[in-house]
């Protein structure tokens, strides 16, 4: 006769400590394909954002929307729906939800939570990515000399060096990030601590990288970044600031990115 066979105390400790383990491990997996897979999303939804504003120049002299070459597009119910001039965020996200080149939720990242934009005037609630800068001045239409160099990748002109749109800086409590400073910078994905900003970034030729550096090369109206005359090395450009550290001279301090989120030159939004 046999006798039963059970598992003793230290056997059952064993395996419960084996599955501990397994757990253990398998979280962390899990927490980084979700983490990747949310990545992609965002990387797919700038590249959409970028696809949209290509779409849009076909039927607009080239141009990407809120500058026609010549001006900015007036803030009116018929041209901006009161979003702001063009030249501001919120206006070009506007133009391209208003024309059908784009829907509401398709511009708000899956790491946070916002409103999908109905027919109001955009704001900071239906969005989450930041443009390219071309205006550093408020109510106006008529386009300044300070960000000429960055109108002139507002076009569909395949620049795998100019970036069009971003993810943004984040305005956390009272963690209120310095542009420049990019020990202050954070941003709205999983695993970014102040100062280390990670977030998508999306080129005139379509090219989106999930950086984890707000500094890469960029090329604005011709001009590449220049060396660094005092340590001679490469200087990456920050895409938040609009300035340049080493410019050779006054004309190279303005061939920055200087990406914007809310109105015509903040980079930064709260965290949603």
């Amino acid at each position: 006769m046999h006798k039963k066979q059970a598992f003793t105390i230290i056997e059952l400790l064993v395996a419960i400590a084996i599955i501990a383990v397994m757990v253990g491990l398998l979280f962390p997996a899990i927490g980084a394909i979700k983490r990747a897979a949310r990545q992609q999303e965002n990387n797919t939804q700038v590249r959409n954002i970028i696809q949209s504003m290509i779409a849009h120049s076909e039927s607009h002299r080239g141009f990407f929307p809120g500058f026609d070459g010549f001006a900015f597009i007036n803030n009116t119910v018929a041209t901006t729906g009161n979003s702001g001039y063009g030249q501001t965020a919120q206006a070009r996200y506007w133009i391209l939800l208003d024309g059908n080149y784009l829907v509401g939720d398709s511009i708000t990242s899956a790491s946070e939570t916002k409103i999908p934009w109905t027919r109001d005037a955009v704001t900071t609630d239906n969005y989450s990515f930041a443009m390219l800068r071309i205006a550093n001045q408020g109510g106006s239409t008529s386009p300044n000399t300070t960000d000429a160099y960055r109108r002139e990748e507002w076009r569909n002109e395949q620049n795998p060096l100019a970036p069009l749109v971003s993810d943004r800086l984040v305005r956390d409590g009272t963690q209120v990030p310095t542009v420049g400073n990019t020990a202050s910078y954070l941003s709205i994905h999983d695993g970014s601590d102040v100062g280390d900003w990670k977030g998508s970034i999306g080129f005139g030729d379509l090219s989106v990288d999930f950086s984890d550096t707000t500094k890469i090369p960029t090329r604005f109206a011709g001009y590449n970044n220049v060396d660094n005359p005092a340590t001679n090395q490469n200087e990456d450009d920050d895409i938040f600031d609009d300035g340049d550290s080493f410019a050779l001279n006054s004309s190279d301090l303005n061939k920055q990115a200087a990406m914007t989120y809310e109105g015509y030159g903040t980079p930064e939004g709260i965290l949603e």
